[in-house]
């Protein structure tokens, strides 16, 4: 809990040095584009401070930190001694990424390097590409638990990874290299395939047919969550083990109800604006990524492990809330403030409580670093 408050503060700090203080105003700026270049720096320096913390934090991480992080070293010798056997269920993409990682290193250590040096360029990535607020994004990625994600879930954090930089690739309508970077995060992950539903996003307008349409689908996925659980379960072998696991009957079933009113709370409060979002379609974008993530949450609540695939389209919430305020500053600075307090205030609560009370869903506190 402790770590977590100090690193929240760091956070908010940097920010605030950052851009609490209005430096294009100081005698240095000029106007034009010196001011632009001054801002693209400021950008650039601040990305660069707070994921360097990032990325020692997730590359020097205990093999304590993480409920999967001890697997993956153990997997990581497994694969460099050549014990791995044939059968295995991991991506064969994941096992040749401990293989040639195992050509330069035969610790683990190297492994956890180079995964968080992926995992936080992407995200750095996204945010100056495509956030209107780049210091609110980082928070949010903060406080709606992808760090934690990142120390936990390192399959899918590098899956996440390759999707994000797809989502470039999405907004230009290249939909072949789309398929082909989808392809290739599901050799890191294979529920990563689910993401190539996004190739219709750019295509798709926000109207109130499209909207009602979506609200007929969030009202289905809810109601159909128990059926598609029960064919999972006769159907897939591999989910078979999973019944009548804490993943079905309670635990951290929690974690998909709790997910699924913040975003589903995301998605209305961006409908106030929806009028707004049609033309803007990186904005627009990452409305429809967070509502296919919603249904995917809606879907989770009667199996868990569903939740973790809504989790590669609702990271674009880090996209979707900074945007949509900054719409908002436009035409009212006070209430841009006002809302910018209230996400912050209402994220930190909902991510100290699980700290505090559910610190079992990622595993990531006590933190302890490891050299």
């Amino acid at each position: 809990m402790l770590f977590a408050l100090i690193l929240l503060f760091l956070l908010i700090i940097i920010s605030f040095l950052f851009y609490g203080i209005n430096t294009i105003n100081t005698p240095l700026a000029k106007q034009g584009n010196n001011e632009l270049s001054l801002k693209v720096n400021k950008d650039v320096a601040y990305l660069f401070c707070i994921f360097s913390v990032f990325f020692v934090l997730l590359a020097f991480r205990d093999v304590s930190v993480g409920n999967d992080t001890q697997n993956y070293a153990d997997l990581y010798d497994t694969i460099v001694n050549g014990y791995l056997k044939e059968d295995t269920r991991y991506e064969v993409g994941y096992i040749l990424y401990n293989k040639v990682l195992g050509v330069f290193s035969s610790s683990y250590r190297l492994l956890l390097i180079v995964s968080a040096f992926i995992v936080v360029c992407s995200f750095a990535s996204i945010i100056r590409k495509f956030s209107n607020k780049i210091w609110l994004s980082v928070l949010l990625l903060f406080l709606l638990s992808y760090f934690d994600i990142s120390a936990n879930l390192l399959r899918q954090a590098i899956a996440m990874a390759i999707l994000l930089c797809a989502f470039d690739i999405l907004l230009k309508k290249r939909s072949a290299l789309f398929v082909i970077y989808v392809l290739f995060a599901s050799t890191f992950h294979l529920m990563s395939l689910v993401f190539v539903v996004a190739i219709i996003v750019p295509y798709v307008n926000l109207t109130k047919t499209s909207l009602l349409i979506l609200l007929l689908v969030l009202m289905g996925a809810y109601f159909l969550s128990d059926y598609l659980v029960n064919y999972i379960f006769n159907n897939i072998a591999l989910y078979s083990s999973y019944e009548n696991s804490e993943y079905v009957l309670g635990g951290i079933k929690i974690a998909s109800i709790l997910n699924s009113l913040i975003f589903a709370l995301v998605l209305i409060f961006s409908l106030f604006k929806y009028q707004d979002l049609k033309d803007d379609l990186v904005t627009r974008s990452a409305f429809w990524m967070v509502a296919i993530g919603e249904i995917l949450l809606l879907l989770s609540l009667g199996f868990n492990q569903i939740g973790r695939v809504s989790k590669m389209f609702t990271i674009f919430a880090i996209i979707l809330i900074p945007n949509v305020l900054s719409i908002i500053k436009r035409k009212s600075g006070k209430l841009y403030i006002i809302l910018c307090i209230l996400w912050i205030i209402f994220l930190t609560i909902q991510y100290l409580l699980i700290v505090k009370y559910r610190s079992n869903w990622h595993g990531i506190y006590p933190y302890k670093l490891s050299f």
